[in-house]
């Protein structure tokens, strides 16, 4: 078990090449990586303590606006909602990492110790400081003692209160005294990559193959024929107008991916992990598809959009798997890679005709929960309206 400190957290983003380091040896080893309860409060209060104070500012300007503006400034500002943020941050770092339980006994030796000036707190200032820090220690080495059969990895870059490892001060002696071996101080994410991995030199070129050759299998759902990839939020997508030549970004619902096209690499790390290469990438797809505009009807277009994606995958082809570590939000492409795709050339799909058929066949409703189309939804209302004829069908020249 991987036992991180806020101390690390907080010094890389989950974007960043130690978080997928972590994810590869998360993978490569089977290690869990953890961080304790008290260190996930702290991380989700600090951000929390910056938003409200970023929203009260926020505040304070629309007041100020408001003040001098003859007919009113508008209230743009959502209402605090500290508990919303938490949330937030805490599912955030739990795509990383699970939480060990900080008890209710490492609370009380917590406070205990601050109170008698015991490490790791201290006092400064003629302030008692380090509850926290203690109760993080607490939480880790309660961990090793009820785990006989698992070695702890504790991770912290705060040398100053919890030292670099062995001597330490009492009673932090007495507290790993008998979990010897199996308690490991680890004081940085390069002592973490060399506890766990060997260096490997990077082949870009060899990775940029790999991954324009296998790039249907980063599209969840989407294979080399074309399938489903339905997405419950718009995808921003550069879509042709009714006018030849002219183009539009808009809001597509209900993306459907129907050609992935690999558009540049834009890093990659490699690690040898238990005699296994292992490759993480940040790389560009472009995707064609085809959706649902909801304005004014809801009717059926073909776009295109860039997707950025980090992947983490094995260097080994004959055993071909790609996981997806994250994914940015996707932007509309430019004219220009669109037109590359040719998506005219690709027949229309089942799920176009569904959105766009004259839907004669009542018993057709039935089937629409298979492409995330409910009651309640404003296209399922018009598809049902369409096949009980209370609707016209929607134009079949709408599809671009």
């Amino acid at each position: 078990m991987i036992i991180l400190d806020s101390s690390i957290v907080r010094s890389f983003s989950l974007h960043s090449a130690n978080a997928d380091l972590l994810r590869a040896i998360r993978l490569g080893t089977g290690q869990a990586v953890s961080v304790p309860w008290m260190a996930l409060e702290e991380l989700v209060g600090q951000q929390a303590i910056k938003y409200r104070d970023k929203h009260e500012r926020a505040r304070q300007a629309i007041s100020a606006l408001d003040d001098i503006t003859p007919w009113g400034a508008p209230d743009l500002l959502d209402p605090l909602d500290l508990d919303r943020i938490r949330d937030h941050w805490r599912a955030k770092w739990g795509e990383l990492f699970s939480v060990v339980e900080t008890t209710e006994g490492a609370l009380r030796e917590a406070a205990f110790r601050e109170a008698n000036h015991l490490p790791p707190c201290k006092v400064v200032k003629d302030f008692k400081t380090g509850m926290r820090d203690a109760a993080i220690w607490l939480s880790a080495v309660e961990y090793a003692r009820d785990h006989p059969d698992e070695t702890v990895y504790f991770v912290s870059a705060n040398t100053n209160d919890f030292g670099s490892g062995a001597p330490y001060p009492s009673p932090m002696d007495k507290d790993v005294r008998a979990l010897e071996g199996r308690f490991k101080h680890l004081t940085s994410m390069d002592e973490v990559a060399a506890e766990f991995s060997q260096p490997v030199e990077t082949d870009i070129a060899w990775v940029t193959e790999a991954l324009e050759k296998h790039s249907s299998g980063v599209i969840s759902g989407t294979s080399e024929e074309g399938a489903f990839h339905l997405r419950a939020s718009p995808v921003q997508c550069t879509v042709p107008t009714n006018t030849p030549g002219e183009y539009m970004a808009v809001p597509v619902y209900r993306f459907e991916t129907l050609k992935v096209r690999f558009a540049g690499l834009d890093s990659a790390k490699a690690y040898r992990i238990n005699d296994t290469l292992w490759v993480t990438a940040s790389a560009r797809w472009h995707l064609g598809g085809a959706g649902i505009i909801y304005a004014p009807d809801g009717f059926s277009v073909r776009g295109g959009c860039s997707w950025t994606v980090g992947v983490l995958f094995k260097g080994d082809e004959s055993r071909w798997a790609m996981s997806v570590l994250r994914a940015d939000t996707p932007v509309p492409l430019p004219v220009d890679d669109l037109e590359r795709l040719n998506l005219a050339t690709v027949p229309r799909t089942q799920y176009e005709g569904y959105a766009m058929s004259a839907y004669a066949d009542p018993t057709l409703r039935w089937d629409l929960a298979r492409y995330g189309l409910r009651p309640g939804d404003p296209l399922y209302s018009r598809v049902v309206g369409m096949a009980e004829g209370r609707e016209p069908a929607g134009p079949s020249e709408s599809v671009n």
